[in-house]
C-alpha cells in the first residue's frame, strides 16, 4: 500500500477497497461491504451483528481468551502507516 501511496495512484488509504479495518481516525471497526442496504431493516440487522462480534472480541481479550488468526492481524497499524523503526 505505502509503494501505491507513494506513487501517487492512490491519494490516500480510503481509496483503496477493503472488506473491514480498524479505522486510521477513530477507534472503530469500519467495514464496508455492507455500507449499501436496500432495506433499513437489513442494515440495522448487519450494524448488530458487527456490533456483536466487536463486543465478543472485546470480552474474549478482556477474559484473556487466546486470540485467533484473525484477530491477531487486527493488531497491526492501520493501512498505509508507514512501518515502525527501531
Amino acid at each position: 500500500m505505502r509503494t501505491l501511496l507513494d506513487s501517487g495512484l492512490v491519494a490516500d488509504t480510503g481509496q483503496l477497497y477493503w472488506h473491514a479495518r480498524l479505522s486510521a481516525r477513530y477507534p472503530t471497526v469500519e467495514v464496508r461491504c455492507f455500507d449499501v442496504q436496500l432495506r433499513p431493516d437489513d442494515a440495522v440487522m448487519i450494524t448488530g451483528l458487527v456490533r456483536a462480534l466487536v463486543e465478543t472480541v472485546l470480552a474474549e481479550a478482556a477474559a484473556g481468551a487466546p486470540r485467533s488468526t484473525a484477530t491477531r492481524n487486527c493488531s497491526r497499524p492501520p493501512c498505509g502507516t508507514p512501518p515502525a523503526t527501531g
